[in-house]
């Protein structure tokens, strides 16, 4: 069954034909202004009801929000580029190999390294961690580390 009823259109009509707002076609109906906004732009009768003036405006030239198309092969006048770009800054050197302590993560504390470095072979599935001094307090790796994981160098020869 169709929630837009024979009685509903008419409602929406005859609103349209007293001269009154979408909102209070709305309000009269006890719906959404824009469900009775959609209604009326789906269906030519009641779209042809609306003054010639709200007529021109709904269907003028499209939202200013898209811009219009580029000629092909060339960039919009808003990608057009006014000063030469930048080179890209050089990579930083990546810091010096901390002193690792090699502690089990169980046994680091708040102000080490917990970059796990090797597998504890006497316990199983106990990693042991750098355990370097970290950077500040709430860090969980040291500088070295932290630019390993953030460069993507890790697994590769450094």
């Amino acid at each position: 069954m169709a929630w837009w009823t024979e009685d509903k259109h008419e409602m929406v009509k005859q609103g349209l034909l007293d001269g009154l707002s979408r909102g209070q076609i709305a309000r009269r109906m006890q719906i959404s202004r824009n469900a009775v906004i959609g209604r009326v732009h789906r269906n030519q009768d009641l779209f042809e009801l609306l003054p010639p003036a709200q007529q021109k405006k709904i269907t003028a030239s499209p939202s200013p929000r898209r811009p219009a198309a580029a000629a092909p092969g060339t960039l919009a006048p808003f990608f057009k580029r006014t000063a030469p770009a930048l080179p890209p800054p050089p990579p930083l050197p990546a810091p010096a190999e901390p002193a690792m302590r090699l502690v089990p993560l169980l046994k680091i504390r708040s102000k080490w390294c917990r970059f796990p470095v090797a597998e504890d072979r006497d316990v199983t599935g106990h990693f042991l961690c750098c355990g370097a001094d970290v950077a500040y307090d709430g860090a969980t790796y040291c500088a070295y580390h932290r630019h390993l994981c953030v460069t993507g160098t890790l697994g590769r020869a450094h």
